[in-house]
């Protein structure tokens, strides 16, 4: 199903702004990223939960992140940031600032990356179409624990 004012499904999405797609998933940089490199996998059927994909697109799924993670460490991150065109001036930042990670780390692409979904709103879900986050772990980037922050207190997780 289509919602009109959804911005990543498939049909209001520029077409110049797909990284890669194939039958049931494209891709597109982030326009705020997290770190050089931050990409959503999105399924071009609107879905708003990751067990809201049918059997084929489950695992399909595994298979476009693969490609798109792929497609990305061979991709001149810099020329990409550069043809971007800012959503606003907090996206433009977002930006100029992955832009100058990158160049920090000579355009050489890591190995490590913060992979995964915020799945719903009290997840941390802030568009409600399913879409996986690939951030590349540059060395000058700091990526936060995650979910692991949320349960410090609770308990010591690193014995």
């Amino acid at each position: 199903m289509k919602e009109d004012k959804c911005i990543f499904c498939y049909e209001n999405i520029p077409k110049e702004e797909i990284f890669y797609e194939d039958n049931l998933f494209y891709s597109r940089l982030d326009r705020f990223p997290g770190g050089p490199g931050h990409i959503e996998i999105i399924p071009k059927r609107h879905v708003q939960y990751l067990f809201d994909l049918n059997n084929e697109e489950k695992k399909q799924y595994l298979f476009s992140i693969e490609n798109t993670w792929s497609k990305l460490k061979l991709t001149n991150l810099e020329k990409e940031y550069l043809n971007m065109i800012p959503v606003n001036e907090t996206s433009k930042k977002s930006i100029e600032q992955a832009l100058q990670i990158y160049r920090l780390n000579e355009r050489i692409f890591p190995i490590d990356s913060l992979q995964g979904v915020n799945n719903g709103p009290d997840a941390g879900q802030s568009i409600h179409h399913l879409h996986w986050h690939i951030i590349p772990a540059f060395p000058n980037l700091i990526i936060p624990r995650g979910i692991m922050n949320s349960v410090e207190g609770y308990i010591d997780y690193t014995k």
